[in-house]
């Protein structure tokens, strides 16, 4: 192990880095769990995170310690997750008792969404998205959603030995619970 790598970092809303990655542009990156293009390897898992629902400040969840999953029923519900399935983990289309998750606008990016948010247009959920502090969005908890997970995801067709060093240290180093 211990090759010459060069990471190059980059600040990314989470999709941006898994767009990247499927259209050829990068080698590696992080993505969201699952992941299903046959063309890309997706693990190990590197960080795992708690769902949190964002809503504007003056919403009137927002001074709550946590919601749940039947309170979405009452919102519009950002969409936009790239791909299609990833929205399928955070937000289904049903609460547990069978309410229907009514679908809103569709974000185009990252600061749109927090813009679309912290106006009122709609909530969001999300494990990442309290890292993206805005004075107008509170994120609150979402008690019984099960844990965001990000993995190392990469292209199969282009795997090199640093990459698999990468994924090594990684499984290694296990995830990280933020």
């Amino acid at each position: 192990m211990c090759s010459r790598v060069q990471l190059a970092p980059r600040s990314a809303f989470p999709d941006c880095g898994w767009r990247e990655l499927v259209w050829g542009r990068s080698r590696a990156a992080g993505g969201h769990v699952p992941g299903r293009e046959p063309d890309l390897g997706v693990g190990p898992v590197v960080y795992t995170a708690p769902v949190v629902l964002c809503v504007p400040s003056t919403h009137r969840l927002a001074t709550r310690t946590s919601v749940s999953c039947e309170d979405l029923a009452d919102e519009v519900v950002l969409t936009g997750a790239s791909p299609d399935y990833w929205r399928e983990v955070l937000v289904p289309t049903r609460t547990p008792s069978g309410r229907p998750i009514a679908k809103g606008p569709a974000a185009a990016d990252g600061m749109q969404l927090l813009a679309m948010v912290a106006s009122g247009e709609a909530v969001c959920p999300g494990h990442a998205l309290r890292y993206y502090a805005w004075p107008d969005i509170a994120c609150i908890p979402v008690n019984e959603a099960p844990f965001g997970r990000w993995a190392l995801c990469r292209r199969t067709s282009s795997e090199t030995d640093s990459i698999r060093d990468l994924a090594e240290v990684a499984e290694k180093s296990g995830p990280l619970s933020l």
